[in-house]
């Protein structure tokens, strides 16, 4: 169960012929990649919020934008991975083999993952669900504007929680070292969202335990994109609830919860800060553990 084999990807970055030298090194750069990309993010986002402020724009817009614009995260890991560390595209599990059907699965197991939490939470009475308008009334272009601007948005944290960090640290750490560090870096990077609290805290770390161990099991980055992409949009487009903190979204369904029983449905933060998220995860840490690695991307 605990057994990570060798896969292509891993063994492509092993072949890089330049990698840090020391493990708190790799962690600083790291940083310096994110706040690199943060930086890059906010030319973007930062005029349309004064837009937004000093001339009515909905701040709607400033949301999309804002998910769009992970996309310089994506570029900015994959200038630093090749230009700097020598990795190619399979190092970074980008390789393109099964790449299309690996993300149509991640796209349906992260939405049975979501809807699983909230139907739970609906099914013992602690939130309810009421359809946001009449079906032909909904703003459906905007919705499957939020569903492209997401897969971007998963996309981005998986490249640089994963293919970067993650797959970087295997070539000089054990698995179990390299999966800890890239989660609770990962789970770090919520830390300032609105509601944030220890147990959604626990909750984003347990996510990147399953992502990382499902992007080992699989052997590219495609699968766990396409299910963390999924799980943001069916909680904040389908199911009209706050993604990790983040609200003003356009909806399927309207979510209202019970603010006493905030630690089950996740109160302010959203579900992912509840304990039937928890559960849902806990339960995926087990099975991808207990499923054997791809065959086809084991290193023979």
């Amino acid at each position: 169960m605990f057994d990570f084999k060798k896969t292509k990807m891993l063994q492509a970055a092993q072949a890089s012929p330049t990698a840090p030298s020391s493990f708190w090194i790799y962690l600083s750069i790291f940083l310096l990649v994110f706040l690199a990309s943060s930086l890059g993010q906010s030319l973007i986002v930062l005029p349309l919020q004064f837009l937004a402020i000093q001339c009515s724009l909905p701040y709607v817009w400033v949301t999309v934008a804002h998910l769009f614009s992970t996309a310089i995260t994506i570029l900015g890991c994959i200038f630093y991975c090749i230009k700097f560390e020598k990795r190619n595209f399979q190092s970074l599990g980008l390789a393109r083999a099964g790449g299309g059907l690996e993300y149509l699965a991640g796209l349906g197991i992260g939405f049975v993952m979501l809807a699983l939490p909230a139907m739970l939470c609906v099914a013992m009475g602690q939130a309810t669900l009421q359809p946001a308008g009449e079906f032909s009334q909904l703003p459906w272009g905007m919705i499957l504007l939020f569903f492209a601007a997401f897969l971007v948005q998963g996309m981005s944290e998986e490249i640089l929680c994963r293919s970067f960090l993650l797959v970087s640290l295997s070539r000089g750490h054990k698995p179990w070292v390299c999966i800890l560090t890239n989660s609770l870096l990962f789970a770090a990077l919520h830390i300032f969202n609105q509601g944030i609290t220890p147990l959604a805290l626990l909750n984003l770390t347990l996510f990147g335990i399953f992502a990382s161990i499902y992007m080992l099991r699989r052997g590219s980055v495609w699968g766990i994109a396409a299910i963390h992409s999924m799980w943001n949009f069916t909680q904040g487009n389908i199911f009209g609830v706050a993604v990790s903190g983040m609200t003003n979204s356009p909806t399927l369904w309207c979510w209202t919860y019970h603010p006493q029983t905030w630690w089950l449905n996740g109160g302010t933060f959203g579900l992912e800060g509840g304990l039937a998220v928890t559960g849902v995860l806990v339960v995926g840490i087990v099975v991808i553990l207990a499923t054997k690695t791809k065959s086809s991307e084991v290193v023979k």
